[in-house]
C-alpha cells in the first residue's frame, strides 16, 4: 500500500486510501473505511470521484446510515459526468448503485424509492450477459412483491 501511495506523486488521486478503505469494508471494518475515504478525497483535492462514492454509500450501509448510503447510490445512479474521469464508469456502476439504493431505501422504509430503483436496475440490466441474469429475476420478482404491498 505504501508504494501505491508514494506513486501518487504525479497524480495525488487518493487510491491508496481508496484500497485501505474497501480492505476495511470487506474487513468488516466500516468506521475505520470511513476514515479512509475521507482522506482519498483529500488527497484528489475534494472531488468524490465515482469509485469513491460507491465505496462510500457502502460504507454507510454497513454503518446502517441507510439515508446517507442512500444518497450517494442515487449521485452514481442518476448523474452523468460529474467529473470527466468518471465517464468510463457510469456505465457499469449506474444499474449496480441502482440495485443497492434499492436495498437502503428498502431498509429506510421508503418503499417508493425502492421500487424506483428496482425498476431501473431491471430495465438497464433486461439484456445483460447471461451470468447476471438472476440478479434481474431477483429484482423483478421483489419489485412485483414490493408492487403488491403497496396497492
Amino acid at each position: 500500500m505504501d508504494s501505491l501511495l508514494a506513486a501518487e506523486d504525479v497524480e495525488p488521486t487518493g487510491i491508496g486510501e481508496l484500497v485501505r478503505a474497501a480492505i476495511a469494508l470487506r474487513d468488516g471494518r466500516a468506521d475505520a473505511g470511513l476514515e479512509h475515504l475521507h482522506r482519498a478525497r483529500e488527497a484528489d483535492y475534494g472531488i468524490l470521484r465515482a469509485q469513491v462514492r460507491l465505496i462510500l454509500a457502502d460504507t454507510y450501509t454497513a454503518l446502517g446510515r441507510y439515508a446517507e448510503a442512500a444518497a450517494h447510490y442515487d449521485s452514481l445512479s442518476s448523474t452523468y459526468g460529474m467529473h470527466y474521469l468518471d465517464y468510463g464508469l457510469y456505465g457499469p456502476l449506474r444499474p449496480i448503485a441502482h440495485r443497492r439504493a434499492a436495498d437502503a431505501y428498502l431498509a429506510s422504509a421508503d418503499t417508493s424509492k425502492a421500487i424506483e430503483h428496482l425498476a431501473a436496475f431491471s430495465d438497464l440490466w433486461k439484456n445483460a450477459d447471461p451470468d447476471p441474469q438472476h440478479l434481474v429475476a431477483e429484482s423483478r420478482q421483489r419489485l412485483a412483491e414490493l408492487m403488491a404491498r403497496a396497492r
